[in-house]
């Protein structure tokens, strides 16, 4: 399974697992009892990367991918799950230095094909870019790993809107497949520039266009906003509330728990509704750590809300919110 459009327009398969734990802060039974849930809930759609784990150098690298191939060897489900990666993230020994060369990039992906067991990865994404290479540079390699068959496809993450635009003009020019989903850092709580780490990027007002006139899925990673909006009353006190808590956020916070007896989710699964209800097709990254969790987030794909409390949460958050995607 790797057409990522088929994926968006299916409800619950519009949730992609998170896997940034497997092999470490979980094990296996923590592992596989949550991927086991998620495809019972109709999930088929798995996040990893490739650097996952490496900073625990007490198992083996890629931590996570092994984990996920281990599963989808032990249940059988290989054909019927996308397992994505994310390849070219720089050593975390010295994360100064890219590791977006074309070597570097086949590295990784014989590397997580060995993993995942998979002859195919559905879809890779460039984990970071280098505004120092030339996009052409950049996707060329990965049309060259698509048309021998090590990628279905391939997505970017990380990238800022202007590089983002001009990867589709060179595609377009080249007759080459292009980014085929971006993957920036996106929830409905904006995490504050002080906790943004280097290389990673969010979604801002330029980016939120971009896609409304592109139509280019977005599959974006804390769009739970870690947590924020059921712990944003406990304070500085809570790091991931730290790393949110402001003024704008704050309002937020207190609007969608206004909202949520009305639609009879938590605050966290009425955020994620939201995103899904944008204009382009969005698939969000759930990060969980029980089963209830994850069971409890595929709530999130069964409510439609309305057009007046989505224009009050635009209000708040900047983000036009047009129409549910596929309504």
């Amino acid at each position: 399974m790797s057409d990522i459009a088929a994926l968006a327009s299916q409800p619950r398969s519009r949730l992609a697992l998170g896997t940034l734990g497997f092999g470490t802060t979980q094990n296996r039974d923590a592992s596989f009892a949550l991927l086991d849930a998620f495809i019972e809930e109709g999930g088929r759609l798995i996040d990893s990367a490739h650097v996952y784990g490496n900073w625990d150098r007490s198992v083996p690298p890629s931590a996570s991918e092994r984990m996920v191939g281990a599963w989808m060897s032990s249940r059988g489900v290989s054909g019927d799950v996308s397992a994505t990666t994310k390849i070219g993230h720089p050593s975390l020994d010295d994360p100064g230095a890219t590791r977006l060369d074309p070597e570097l990039l086949r590295l990784d992906i014989e590397e997580a094909r060995d993993n995942f067991g998979l002859e195919t990865i559905p879809l890779v994404y460039l984990h970071r870019d280098s505004t120092a290479i030339p996009v052409e540079e950049l996707l060329a390699p990965l049309e060259a790993f698509t048309r021998e068959g090590l990628i279905a496809a391939y997505g970017a993450s990380n990238w800022t809107t202007p590089r983002l635009k001009e990867s589709r003009e060179i595609a377009a020019d080249r007759g080459w497949a292009g980014f085929t989903v971006n993957q920036p850092c996106w929830g409905l709580a904006r995490r504050l520039e002080r906790a943004l780490p280097g290389g990673m990027v969010a979604m801002d007002e330029a980016m939120h266009r971009f896609h409304e006139q592109s139509a280019l899925p977005v599959s974006p990673y804390s769009s739970q906003s870690r947590g924020y909006f059921s712990r944003w009353r406990r304070g500085g006190a809570d790091t991931a509330v730290r790393d949110f808590d402001d003024e704008h956020n704050r309002a937020i916070a207190l609007h969608l728990d206004e909202l949520a007896p009305s639609y009879g989710l938590p605050a966290t699964e009425l955020s994620v509704a939201v995103l899904l209800a944008s204009s382009f097709p969005v698939m969000p990254v759930i990060g969980t750590g029980t089963v209830d969790q994850l069971r409890s987030s595929f709530r999130a794909t069964s409510v439609q809300v309305s057009t007046v409390d989505l224009e009050a949460v635009r209000a708040l958050s900047g983000f036009p919110v047009v129409q549910r995607h596929g309504d």
